[in-house]
């Protein structure tokens, strides 16, 4: 038991912080997971159902639109990191009725009602067995941003994320935004 709870740990520490750690040596985190993310694009998302105050969220009712889907957690130090900025996000783009914004954690609902209020979210956070969460993040590290086209093919994969909030800015307004505007 012991030795389950040291690895689920160290993978964790890993993904909150071994980005960093990486980047600090110079390695590029986006070509680490070039082909990863090149895999998943032009396939259909993985089929769900989320609830969020009693509406039904699926693949199907969401056909027509583009989404912008975030995996993360709260021990993910990157994933944090941007929480304000895609909050900002959201916002500039949620009076787009073709637009839909999803937030995917394994997070409890209590947790994710603490983060909300403290980073002001607006927009919905669905919280997932874990599972189910990396059968959805196609079993990447995080944070995990994904664009999904109208059509329900993926568009845009993203793993990884940056502590420094000029990147956390940059990556949200300069790379995610253009790509959603451009899906719209």
């Amino acid at each position: 038991m012991k030795k389950s709870i040291l690895i689920i740990f160290s993978l964790y520490a890993f993904n909150s912080y071994g980005q960093q750690a990486l980047a600090k040596q110079g390695i590029n985190i986006d070509s680490l997971f070039k082909s990863e993310q090149n895999i998943a694009i032009g396939k259909s998302f993985p089929l769900f159902t989320v609830y969020y105050h009693d509406k039904k969220y699926t693949n199907r009712n969401l056909l027509g639109k583009t989404i912008f889907i975030n995996f993360w957690y709260t021990a993910c130090a990157p994933c944090m990191a941007e929480l304000s900025e895609l909050n900002k996000l959201n916002d500039t783009l949620k009076s787009n009725k073709k637009f839909e914004f999803l937030s995917f954690t394994f997070d409890s609902p209590r947790v994710i009602r603490k983060i909300m209020k403290r980073f002001k979210i607006r927009y919905k956070i669905f919280s997932l067995e874990m599972k189910e969460f990396n059968r959805l993040s196609m079993y990447q590290f995080f944070p995990t941003s994904i664009i999904v086209g109208s059509d329900g093919k993926i568009l845009f994969f993203k793993i990884g994320g940056s502590l420094n909030k000029e990147e956390v800015m940059n990556t949200i307004f300069l790379e995610y935004y253009p790509k959603i505007l451009n899906a719209l």
